[in-house]
């Protein structure tokens, strides 16, 4: 997966856009927390996005932190 195919909403168009766009820094600087954020809304871009209160979003970024540490990445990707 290319991050520059990958629209967030109808005006963020790629995930370094969205990082800048919802956490005011670049896509790099992303925490743990924040990275699952973006990648958790990847399902329903129009309606989950970080700052949105819907508990199965907050769920699913959850599990997907969740998974990268069972995963073994290190939390220096995040």
């Amino acid at each position: 997966l290319h991050v520059e195919v990958v629209e967030y909403g109808t005006k963020v168009p790629q995930a370094e856009a969205a990082a800048r766009h919802y956490f005011n820094k670049p896509a790099l600087q992303l925490n743990e927390r924040e990275t699952a954020l973006l990648a958790a809304s990847l399902l329903r871009l129009k309606s989950w996005h970080p700052g949105v209160d819907d508990d199965v979003y907050l769920a699913r970024a959850r599990r997907i932190q969740t998974w990268t540490r069972q995963a073994g990445f290190p939390s220096r990707y995040f």
